[in-house]
């Protein structure tokens, strides 16, 4: 059962992380697209609130680190 478990929880952190993964890309297509129409203020607030999100998700990293670990 507990390895039933394991597998279970390791699945689910795997889509979130995926999930992660798929929204940080699109938002790097938007600013992409921003920084081509000249729109740079706006891009550099876009990594700025992008750089905060890491930053927590960082933090949370190290204070619950079996959240993170497969």
């Amino acid at each position: 059962m507990r390895v039933e478990r394991k597998l279970l929880k390791n699945n689910a952190i795997l889509e979130k992380q995926a999930l992660l993964i798929q929204s940080l890309e699109g938002l790097g297509d938007i600013l992409v697209f921003e920084t081509e129409r000249q729109k740079n203020e706006l891009v550099i607030n876009g990594l700025q609130k992008i750089r905060v999100l890491m930053e927590k998700i960082f933090e949370i990293r190290s204070e619950d680190p079996e959240y993170f670990d497969l």
